[in-house]
């Protein structure tokens, strides 16, 4: 059954999904750490709480509540990050799904303001 012009219309592309969750200072700074300077290494999520702590003004375990309540399943649903609650790890997701939404949205916000690349 063919769902509707509609219905496909109303699921978010992959661009809007990663505009969304790059709204969230926590997110942006925690995706950096894992992207950059981590190199994607996996680490415990007290280390990744204490390094994003240290970029804004919460402490180390107000991060760490919010990261693994929030921030962490929020990344790891749309394959941004690879997260194992069970033992408490993180690193940089080896999907390409999450780095072409990344794309996606650049191209989409060059429209607006070209030369931004």
């Amino acid at each position: 059954r063919d769902p509707g012009v509609d219905a496909v219309a109303a699921v978010p592309s992959m661009a809007e999904t990663v505009l969304d969750v790059l709204r969230n200072e926590r997110a942006r700074v925690a995706l950096a750490v894992l992207y950059h300077e981590w190199n994607g290494e996996t680490r415990s999520v007290d280390d990744l709480a204490r390094v994003v702590a240290s970029h804004t003004d919460d402490s180390a375990d107000v991060v760490g509540v919010g990261l693994r309540h929030g921030t962490l399943p929020e990344l790891a649903a749309i394959r941004a990050i690879e997260w194992e609650p069970g033992t408490d790890r993180v690193s940089a997701s080896d999907h390409a799904v999450f780095e072409e939404g990344v794309r996606e949205a650049s191209v989409l916000l060059e429209t607006f303001e070209p030369g931004t690349r």
